[in-house]
């Protein structure tokens, strides 16, 4: 279950994305027409999800332990045939890093089942010419 204080930190974090050319940074909530044509040069179709399996119910881990954790979820990715970029989420100031992947077209059902079997407590995506929504693993919203 989210807090209201979890509920601030996801919702004003950063969430970076490395589009190959050139980093974009998406914000919940926030329209960035500029940072969808870099999602859609670097082939996404429809919708995007960012999901990082760090600090599992925002409980800090070492840096061994969450770099062990994204090379597993990484080996868990690739053989579904998603397209994959490096995702970098930080808090609003540019701390508290979690490294991740941005995942293309992927079903969210699926990503969300991934976030929760990785210890997450939210993942972040959009469609396309859409504003970047929070959602909440399992709270009922």
């Amino acid at each position: 279950m989210s807090t209201p204080p979890l509920r601030e930190a996801y919702a004003t974090a950063r969430y970076r994305i490395d589009c190959g050319t050139r980093t974009i940074e998406r914000r919940v909530g926030r329209l960035d027409a500029d940072a969808d044509a870099a999602l859609a040069a670097a082939g996404c179709v429809k919708h995007w999800h960012v999901l990082t399996p760090c600090n599992p119910g925002s409980q800090p881990l070492s840096d061994d332990d969450n770099r062990a954790r994204v090379a597993a979820l990484h080996d868990e990715l690739v053989p579904r045939g998603w397209t994959l970029l490096s995702a970098l989420n930080t808090d609003a100031d540019g701390r508290w890093p979690e490294p991740g992947f941005c995942i293309f077209d992927a079903p969210e059902d699926l990503i969300r089942s991934l976030a929760r079997d990785h210890g997450q407590l939210a993942i972040v995506g959009g469609t396309l010419g859409a504003v970047p929504q929070l959602v909440w693993i399992d709270d009922a919203e």
